[in-house]
């Protein structure tokens, strides 16, 4: 037994809820990596602490000129306090300096990996929303029916179309038909068939 049903006047996003739950989505994602990107324990705030660790390691032993004659300042100072000996490495600083430099480099490439999905999906689910308001359409859905049922239908649709002065000029629409009931499931989950 054939079943059928037609709906007039309805908006895009009254046919697509799939694709409003898709902007529903979208969203919140954008704001969660807003957040992962610019909140108190985001990566620009570890961006930023790494950054100033790297400089204060990169200045360390400037007043003195350089490393070595640090490292010199430091054995003489000893000397003259009489302090116990401490073991300064120039190269455990160099150590320091290129695991900071490792880090930052992989934060500031998740950071561009983050915004070049979040700026295009924000642009996306604003287009997709601004022409899911558009209307209005005439939805035609059909279950098993013949052709002749499906063309006598579609030419009820079709009329539903006219306006106060006379049916338009021109129509524009897409028909989706299938004989395969998991497309016809996979339809009714995209599309708001009412079957």
């Amino acid at each position: 037994m054939s079943n059928h049903l037609w709906t007039s006047g309805l908006n895009l996003i009254d046919v697509n809820p799939s694709a409003a739950m898709a902007i529903g989505f979208i969203n919140p994602l954008g704001a969660q990596l807003d957040l992962a990107l610019t909140g108190k324990l985001g990566l620009g705030k570890l961006h930023a602490d790494l950054t100033g660790q790297l400089n204060a390691a990169l200045n360390v032993g400037i007043n003195f000129a350089g490393p070595t004659l640090a490292l010199t300042g430091i054995a003489q100072l000893q000397a003259q306090l009489a302090l116990p000996s401490v073991s300064v490495s120039v190269g455990a600083n160099a150590a320091l300096i290129a695991d900071l430099e490792l880090q930052i480099g992989g934060l500031e490439a998740m950071i561009a990996a983050a915004l070049a999905v979040k700026l295009p999906a924000i642009n996306f689910a604003g287009q997709l929303a601004a022409k899911l308001k558009l209307g209005p359409v005439t939805v035609l859905a059909w279950a098993d029916a013949t052709k002749a049922e499906v063309f006598g239908w579609a030419n009820e649709a079709l009329d539903s179309l006219n306006t106060s002065s006379g049916p338009p000029p021109n129509s524009f629409g897409v028909m989706i038909a299938t004989a395969s009931p998991d497309a016809w499931a996979g339809i009714q989950f995209l599309l708001n068939t009412g079957i």
